[in-house]
């Protein structure tokens, strides 16, 4: 949602999540000789920007070896033809909200020193509503809350190195005061504000993250901040609760919004047996996803408009060779 609402600035642009240049930056930092051929480099790349429903010329490809030296400028051409074709042609920021931005700081600020993180944080109940049920996410309350913590402890450690690079917000604070904190980030991130912002849906969410992001386009609403109340089962939402204990209280939630639920022995057993069946079919749904992106790759590759070819096409690429100022969100979400 953060990321869709900054992307509407008249100088920014949001792309879905670019998992791919982790994946190349951190091998080329590593490995100080390491370099990518055109081919191995499109076959990272492109299993996930042809859900980007655009068409990349990769003739300024050509034979080029990526290095470390020039990994930089080549992800901006990427990203530049990407905002061209979402009609964002006089931009400057990059708005980037790829989830495992928030593991990868250090990586991310040493390839774009100019850049910004926005730590996002959420009540953890209200993460646990929409993790747990995602294929890819924690399948049990003990899995989640591990999982949360760490992911919450990476985004202090973030704050503590970057500090005055790094601005923490409340998601709670965006759906309660949606003018004034989205007006505080983007003077934070030197970007203009617009009360349109909040109200725009212009972003395009690739089909493959469509139910993880069936809440982006649409404007805050305060009735979200409390909604895992009714959609988490009580004995998940309390052993969560329980599990964390004093960590929601010092990170400003309230531990009391939920109390030990009165449920039968049955009650408890259903919960147990359903918690063990979803730890088993996890794998099978896992699976299952990977096969749907892949028909999903090949459908989409093979429509008429909007297409990623992984082979060169026409068009004047020389413009496209600006550095862009980079903007990356941390929400891991």
């Amino acid at each position: 949602m953060l990321g869709a609402i900054l992307g509407e600035a008249s100088n920014c642009f949001t792309t879905p999540e670019t998992i791919f240049k982790q994946l190349v930056m951190e091998r080329l930092r590593t490995q100080s000789t390491a370099t990518f051929t055109l081919a191995q480099f499109l076959s990272i790349i492109s299993s996930e920007i042809q859900f980007w429903r655009f068409q990349l010329d990769n003739s300024f490809l050509s034979n080029t070896i990526i290095t470390r030296d020039n990994i930089r400028s080549l992800i901006d051409i990427i990203l530049r033809q990407y905002a061209n074709s979402q009609s964002k042609t006089n931009v400057s920021v990059w708005i980037d909200h790829t989830p495992p931005n928030i593991l990868n700081s250090l990586l991310l600020g040493e390839y774009y020193p100019n850049a910004k993180f926005i730590h996002l944080i959420r009540d953890p109940r209200g993460v646990a509503a929409s993790a747990l049920r995602l294929a890819w996410g924690p399948n049990t309350p003990r899995e989640f809350s591990t999982w949360w913590a760490f992911h919450i402890a990476h985004g202090f450690a973030m704050e503590q190195h970057f500090q005055e690079r790094c601005l923490r917000v409340r998601y709670e604070d965006i759906l309660s005061n949606p003018e004034s904190s989205i007006q505080r980030i983007c003077d934070f991130c030197e970007i203009a504000f617009h009360p349109n912002m909040l109200s725009s849906q212009q972003f395009v969410i690739p089909s493959y993250s469509a139910e993880q992001h069936r809440l982006v386009g649409m404007p805050p609403a305060l009735n979200r901040a409390l909604a895992w109340k009714s959609e988490l089962h009580p004995l998940t939402a309390w052993k969560i609760t329980s599990l964390l204990g004093e960590l929601i209280d010092l990170l400003g939630y309230d531990r009391s919004l939920i109390n030990a639920p009165q449920t039968s022995m049955t009650e408890k057993l259903k919960w147990t047996v359903g918690l063990g069946i979803q730890k088993v079919l996890s794998p099978i749904r896992r699976k299952q996803l990977r096969i749907r992106r892949k028909k999903l790759r090949h459908s989409e590759t093979n429509q008429k408009n909007g297409l990623f070819y992984p082979h060169p096409c026409k068009g004047d690429v020389t413009q496209n060779k600006q550095n862009l100022t980079t903007l990356y969100n941390g929400d891991f979400l």
